[in-house]
């Protein structure tokens, strides 16, 4: 099934929906629901950057109640496997304005429909008890876009080099700093700084985002989700939640955590200003540029009841 739109300014997404006929995204009862709801997720993250670009996702599923993982993304470093600071594929590709033949080896995308799902356009429609597909779908997008890090609990980035040894990191790392303004990496010899170990599993506050852009509305950086416990593929990942909890600052797509219930579906200034930071050119306001999909028959990171990689 294949379909596009163009537009003046416009992201061209191809998603190659790779499941069997009959299950997961072309489930019988809600496979083309299920698409749609994708799609449309898409194009309201997408009203949010000023770029014209052609960019493909392999995309699946499974069907595990069980788990704990909702749906995952990914896309991996874009160029040479040698120490530095480089943008996923996807960022690349957008930030370029590539335009050239498609490619599923873009990003990729898997759903467990295991869950209770609402795919509601509409926030108030989802209940309680179920998540909510759209909110779900732009926090998994906005990850394989390159608002991730490639910090492991060790301090090894994407090569597995030895701690202290230059690695490659996402540029998302390059702005990761202390609450006091030290890096974690060095912008110089691409190494994490041995000291600053702790600091993954400082606690609320412990690592920030500190960039051009980010920074004003936080003198010291924005809170990064820290936890005194490694949680593998959140910490480092998203914004903190027990900063942005809904009171004194309020809960952003971005945050570690996620309930059931109607989810956040809107990028707030201190998201706008990370992406800002790690190069892309946002529109004034959302609604003035568009995104266009297609689709087809044919390092991870996942948003969970706690949000993070599989």
């Amino acid at each position: 099934m294949l379909g596009a739109c163009t537009s003046q300014a416009a992201i061209t997404f191809n998603f190659n929906y790779t499941d069997t006929a009959g299950t997961g995204w072309y489930d019988t009862t809600y496979g083309q629901t299920r698409r749609d709801a994708l799609t449309y997720a898409a194009n309201q993250l997408g009203q949010y950057f000023n770029a014209t670009a052609t960019i493909g996702y392999t995309v699946s599923s499974v069907t595990n109640p069980d788990a704990d993982t909702l749906a995952s993304a990914s896309s991996n470093a874009y160029g040479p496997l040698v120490p530095g600071f480089e943008p996923t594929i996807v960022q690349y590709k957008i930030q370029s304005g590539y335009s050239g033949s498609v490619s599923y080896t873009d990003g990729s995308i898997d759903w467990n429909f295991g869950k209770s799902w609402s795919y509601s356009y509409t926030p108030s429609d989802v209940s309680a008890g179920e998540n909510d597909f759209v909110s779900t779908a732009m926090h998994e997008l906005l990850h394989s876009f390159g608002f991730i890090s490639t910090i492991e609990s060790n301090g090894t980035g994407a090569l597995g080099k030895p701690i202290g040894d230059p690695d490659l990191w996402y540029t998302f790392d390059r702005y990761l700093t202390t609450s006091s303004g030290s890096s974690m990496i060095d912008p110089i010899t691409y190494a994490f700084d041995p000291a600053q170990l702790g600091t993954l599993t400082g606690g609320v506050g412990a690592m920030r985002f500190n960039g051009t852009y980010a920074t004003p509305t936080f003198t010291d950086g924005v809170p990064i989700y820290t936890p005194t416990t490694w949680s593998e593929g959140s910490s480092g990942s998203h914004t903190d939640d027990l900063t942005f909890n809904g009171s004194a600052y309020p809960e952003l797509m971005m945050n570690a955590a996620s309930g059931t219930g109607p989810g956040v579906r809107s990028l707030s200034s201190y998201e706008q200003g990370i992406l800002k930071d790690i190069g892309y050119n946002l529109v004034p306001e959302p609604g003035s540029a568009m995104l266009c999909l297609a689709g087809s028959f044919a390092i991870c990171f996942s948003r969970r009841h706690r949000r993070g990689n599989a």
